[in-house]
């Protein structure tokens, strides 16, 4: 159950994880608070806006739906240490649309209030803000309140933004939610190894592929020491800061995914896309003693209090260390002071793993063609999974939906500035000896790997090099890794953060004997699958939650399949087959019946050819219970768009057949009828009564025709009362050609059925001897419960396809076979116990008194012209063609 917007907002504000291990990151990547100058909320001026918010919605939304003339002010909300070079942007967008045109307000919060300020922006829907500056992990909270506006159509429809200009991991899986578009990057985060060139020279080591390399090549160089100056240096095998609520869980998904994620990025790296299992195993055991030996030839107890000044420190100022991992940030910062490193810094990819984790067994096992289609050969050591690290995944820029259209559209504007190639190169590539300038900001575009312009700034062409060309490799691939953004996922991440730190630095300070590692691995990582699962159901379980973890996962991943009711019409089409399969060996049964005894004077007087006609209208009817109960359950799209066609041909056909021969057979009577009251002779043959049989045949397929060539019906799934969980198949009318035919179809055959009704009325007073009246009261009773009550059925239950198909093959059945039965049953029955015998004289039609006059008329009809069998059609077809009338309208 959801919570009212205040209860909700209260609850998320209350249960808000403090994501300290991004706000300590932040710190050393961007500086302190004090050295920004944006404007900063605290945090309880953030709960006196939440006090006032009913009071500011209402507001806020008459202000926005005016938007005053003059300057239009946005706001825009980013966290307190961060902003240097979006303040940068922001000044360069109002410039570029004129002074006193639109002024951007930039309001900084700490990071655990500005994460829990998104959310309460997106639950409330006070539209407070016009636009976002956040990392990107955020989005997983907010979007299912749909609080981010979808940039798509703006993107799409752009000649200025060049979307493909941007790296795969950024425009398909960081950008992207559910395959919409609702943030523009301006920033671009990943993870690369720098080693020491002058050390592995040293000691004749090449750049490690694999994490096992990398602990070999550690191993290797600490605690040696080398000449540099003449003075003596000691190495350190890996530096990397490891201080709590820092980059403690980067650094361990950094190892853990190598092994975790090898098929691309819509499998997962920690969760299971499928079901939400954790992939811990014998992976996380394998990453944990990875980390072990990272630890071992490490920098000691310091590493336990740094953050990754430590691993710019050690591999750039004293140049003491051989391996470390980081961002862009070391390569833009070497040759800077108090740089020292210089053109000894080495980049490569971040290690792989030649094994991975089997996720039924949970086991590890050895990378194949298979199992690693990303991973790439060596000739000495065989297949190696790479999963490059988007970690952080930079900073975005996204527009509130909840603000006015035209803040919305000049919010969007923005952010299409601060993302484009000209103003985003300015801030990725900077003077590369003034680290005062320097912002953090890396490549996150194709245009952004530019070694002329690299050159310009003052960089190295060969270190330049290998970065780009390791970011550009890493962010264009699809096994790329990148931060869970489904909620909770903090809550999780600090989870390994601790488990992980705590370990680690007891085996720093020698607390774990070797002898019991391993099992103190398994412990940890049975613990920490335990934590994952308590907090993903805790979070699911909780009254307030919209959207379960797994839904929100996988939409995030493009992998999320709705659990979709498709009312497929399943063993419930085999009714309408089944009966299809009778009525066509019943007509087909009549009209052999018609040919064998064609020369019978009941047979003669019905017109043979008739008799035919209908079971042949029938046939094509019956027959349209086949594709009548075809759906994509069964059959492909294209097969169900022509079962659309092939239904309404052969009903149309089918009953324009049907009607034709009765109507002709009424014709043929009236024109007897007409010449018996003149006292004259007349005889009546099927070519006088052929012509509007092949009018409306011919009219019928034509307009089929033409509806099948240019503008034919397609089949396409609806979702009911909006549900996408709930949906049906049907045949759809697509423009106005397809409208304009099946409504002259509709017009053409009711048109007729009128003007039939209207001959049959003719011919109301005509009796008809062996009480064969009585069967048509039958049929007017059994037709009539079809017409009254299953075409107002049809009605409703468009929207469920097993009740059509039900309904409408109820009609189609009950009406063939009440012609079939009523006109060729008593025939047969007459005919078999001779009450008509072959060579009888008598005169067998007689006629009622006109009410109008006191005297009888009569005429003798030859055999070629009346009988029996023509007078019991005649009442037959009369009151058929009233009850066909209803059913077909």
């Amino acid at each position: 159950m959801r919570l009212t917007p205040l209860a909700t907002l209260w609850t998320t504000v209350a249960a808000a994880a403090p994501s300290l291990h991004i706000e300590n990151l932040l710190k050393a990547r961007y500086g302190s608070y004090e050295e920004t100058d944006i404007k900063k909320d605290s945090t309880s001026s953030l709960y006196q806006k939440i006090h006032q918010r009913k009071m500011e919605q209402t507001e806020l939304s008459e202000g926005n739906e005016n938007d005053e003339e003059g300057t239009i002010t946005l706001k825009f909300l980013t966290a307190a240490p961060f902003g240097t070079w979006i303040d940068n942007s922001i000044q360069n967008f109002m410039k570029s649309k004129g002074e006193g045109v639109i002024d951007v307000e930039l309001i900084g919060l700490s990071f655990p209030d500005l994460f829990a300020e998104i959310k309460n922006e997106a639950t409330f829907g006070g539209g407070l803000y016009d636009g976002f500056v956040t990392p990107p992990s955020i989005s997983g909270s907010i979007h299912e309140f749909n609080g981010w506006a979808d940039l798509t159509p703006t993107i799409k429809s752009s000649d200025t933004i060049d979307w493909p200009d941007m790296f795969l991991a950024y425009r398909k899986m960081i950008a992207q939610y559910e395959e919409k578009i609702i943030m523009m990057p301006l920033d671009g985060d990943m993870l690369v190894m720098y080693y020491n060139q002058e050390i592995l020279d040293s000691f004749d080591l090449k750049p490690p592929r694999t994490w096992d390399e990398y602990l070999d090549a550690a191993k290797a160089v600490h605690s040696k020491v080398i000449q540099r100056d003449g003075k003596d240096v000691e190495l350190v095998g890996s530096c990397i800061g490891r201080t709590k609520f820092c980059a403690g869980s980067y650094w361990a998904t950094n190892v853990l995914s190598t092994m975790t994620q090898s098929a691309g990025f819509d499998e997962g790296h920690l969760f299971d896309t499928a079901d939400m299992l954790p992939l811990t195993g014998e992976a996380m055991e394998e990453m944990l003693r990875l980390m072990e030996g990272q630890v071992e030839y490490g920098a000691g107890e310091s590493e336990f209090g740094g953050c990754i000044g430590l691993n710019e420190r050690m591999m750039g100022a004293e140049a003491n260390c051989a391996l470390t991992i980081h961002w862009g940030d070391l390569f833009k910062k070497h040759l800077a002071p108090p740089m020292t490193i210089g053109t000894n810094l080495g980049i490569a990819p971040t290690p792989g793993s030649k094994k991975v984790l089997d996720r039924k067994t949970m086991k590890l096992v050895d990378c194949d063609e298979d199992r690693c289609p990303n991973a790439i050969r060596y000739d000495d050591i065989g297949l190696v999974n790479q999963a490059p690290y988007a970690a952080f995944g930079g900073w975005s820029c996204a527009v509130s939906n909840y603000t006015s259209s035209r803040r919305k559209a000049i919010a969007t504007e923005f952010c299409a500035f601060a993302s484009g190639k000209e103003e985003s190169t300015r801030h990725v590539i900077p003077n590369a000896t003034n680290s005062a300038i320097m912002t953090g900001q890396d490549p996150f575009r194709q245009s952004h790997i530019d070694l002329g312009m690299y050159d310009s700034m003052g960089y190295n062409p060969s270190t330049t090099k290998e970065f780009l060309g390791v970011v550009q490799k890493g962010l264009s691939s699809e096994n790329a890794v990148i931060d869970n953004k489904f909620p909770t996922a903090d809550q999780i991440n600090e989870v390994l953060d601790v488990a992980v730190f705590d370990h680690l630095q007891k085996i720093q300070k020698g607390e774990i004997p070797d002898s019991e590692r391993e099992s103190e691995r398994e412990k940890i990582t049975l613990q920490m699958t335990q934590e994952f699962k308590n907090i993903i159901s805790k979070y699911d379980e909780q009254d307030s939650t919209a959207v379960p973890a797994l839904e929100a996962y996988q939409r995030n991943r493009g992998v999320y399949k709705i659990d979709v009711d498709p009312n497929l019409l399943g063993g419930l089409r085999w009714f309408g087959w089944s009966f299809g399969i009778i009525l066509i060996v019943v007509a087909i049964s009549f009209a052999v019946w018609t040919t064998v005894a064609r020369k019978d004077r009941i047979v003669r007087g019905s017109q043979p050819l008739f008799l035919v006609l209908i079971c042949v209208g029938v046939i094509f009817m019956a027959t349209s219970l086949f594709p009548l109960g075809i759906d994509d359950g069964v059959a492909s799209q294209e097969q169900c768009n022509h079962a659309c066609m092939a239904t309404i041909w052969l009903f149309c056909i089918g009953f324009t057949c049907t009607f034709a021969a009765l109507f002709s057979k009424i014709h043929r009577l009236n024109k007897i009828l007409k010449a018996a009251s003149k006292f004259k002779r007349v005889k009546v043959s099927e070519k006088d009564v052929l012509p509007p049989l092949l009018f409306l045949l011919s009219v019928n397929i034509i307009l089929l025709l033409i509806l099948t060539l240019v503008d034919p019906l397609t089949w396409v799934r609806k979702t009911r009362d909006n549900d996408e969980r709930n949906t049906y198949g049907s045949c759809l009318v697509g423009g106005g050609v397809s409208i304009a035919m099946l409504s002259l179809l509709g017009v053409v055959n009711v048109s007729a059925l009128i003007l039939a009704n209207i001959e049959s009325y003719r011919t109301r007073n005509i009796k008809t001897e062996y009480n064969e009246s009585k069967y048509v009261e039958i049929a007017m009773i059994w037709i009539a419960q079809v017409a009254f009550i299953g075409i107002p059925l049809l009605f409703l239950v468009q929207d469920n396809p097993s009740a059509k198909l039900f309904v409408t093959s109820c009609i189609i059945i009950i009406v063939s076979l009440s012609v079939l039965v009523l006109i060729f049953i008593p025939k047969i029955i007459f005919w078999k116990s001779g009450g008509l015998k072959k060579g009888n004289t008598n005169n067998s039609m007689n006629f009622a008194s006109h009410p109008n006059t006191s005297h009888t008329k009569s005429s003798v009809i030859n055999g070629n012209s009346a009988s029996i069998g023509l007078k019991f059609d005649i009442m037959v077809s009369s009151n058929l063609l009233l009850c066909i009338t209803t059913n077909f309208l």
